[in-house]
């Protein structure tokens, strides 16, 4: 089999290194370096290294909008295409040429959590599961039929960073061999997707001060875990703000006397003082990044 790899750091270096292993040519890497802050968010090695060592051709600054593009592809003659976290939009053209051949692998239960930060929304919703969606590229963002739908549990002390890892490098290499044979061979036809779908928008930074505190420790933690390690929970004391770098529940009574959450800070450190406990913790001097896409 030959695979036409689209792909970024993180999930993509899972993506390749299973495919190889299972003996499967990946016939190039179409990839761009990332432009925003600690993508993909866990310690991983840069994807066009991985690719250089491996020896794998790398398509850098590939545009599939191009009138070439489909023409580059066609040379290669790939036997299926795997899109393995992409700013890129897969052309209908493309989709047709592979005739339907085409997996998009999402880190969510789909039609959950469609969009650029799933993982995050994930644990900012407090979902008590997750998994990966092999989708059928489409027109409109994750919305395409669905090959194959894995499910994981998510941990309680779970953060965006810690689920990311796990899905790139734990789930996804288990999967999606076995998911591009059975896509290859055709022994598996793309299904739609049943159930509401949530939309949502890329995870922004959020900034914690006296009129803007969460209610109580449950929402404090999922907003701080939705957030770690980007693009984080900042507080604001005076004209300054803040970033969070650890967070711990200190007490789960009920301050004395809290008429609404309130913060103490003291040098680099912290407390709140929510309904239902005390959360402490410490401060860097980060200033707030936007996540970056996918």
């Amino acid at each position: 089999m030959r695979v036409l790899l689209c792909a970024m750091t993180g999930m993509g270096n899972a993506a390749l290194t299973s495919l190889r292993s299972a003996g499967i040519d990946v016939v190039a890497v179409i990839t761009d370096p990332v432009d925003g802050p600690g993508f993909p968010h866990y310690p991983c090695e840069d994807l066009v290294s991985l690719c250089r060592r491996c020896r794998v051709p790398i398509w850098s600054g590939f545009d599939f909008k191009q009138s070439s593009s489909l023409a580059r592809i066609q040379q290669e003659s790939p036997d299926v295409l795997v899109v393995a976290t992409s700013k890129k939009i897969i052309p209908p053209s493309v989709v047709e040429f592979l005739q339907g051949r085409a997996i998009n692998c999402h880190p969510s239960l789909l039609p959950h959590h469609r969009g650029p930060t799933p993982v995050a929304w994930t644990i900012q919703h407090g979902d008590r599961e997750t998994g990966l969606t092999f989708i059928q590229p489409t027109p409109q963002i994750d919305a395409g039929p669905i090959w194959s739908q894995h499910r994981i549990t998510v941990e309680s002390d779970e953060t965006a960073g810690s689920l990311r890892c796990r899905l790139d490098q734990q789930e996804l290499p288990k999967r999606l061999p076995d998911v591009v044979a059975s896509v290859v061979s055709g022994s598996v036809k793309p299904q739609p997707q049943t159930g509401t779908a949530t939309q949502e928008p890329r995870i922004d930074p959020l900034i914690w001060g006296e009129e803007s505190l969460p209610p109580n420790l449950d929402q404090c933690l999922r907003d701080y875990r939705a957030r770690v390690p980007h693009p984080g929970v900042f507080l604001r004391d005076a004209n300054r703000l803040s970033r969070i770098g650890e967070l711990h529940i200190l007490d789960r009574a009920a301050p004395h006397d809290l008429s609404r959450p309130s913060i103490m800070i003291s040098q680099r450190r912290f407390e709140i003082f929510l309904s239902d406990g005390t959360i402490t913790g410490n401060l860097t001097s980060d200033e707030p990044q936007l996540t970056p896409s996918r």
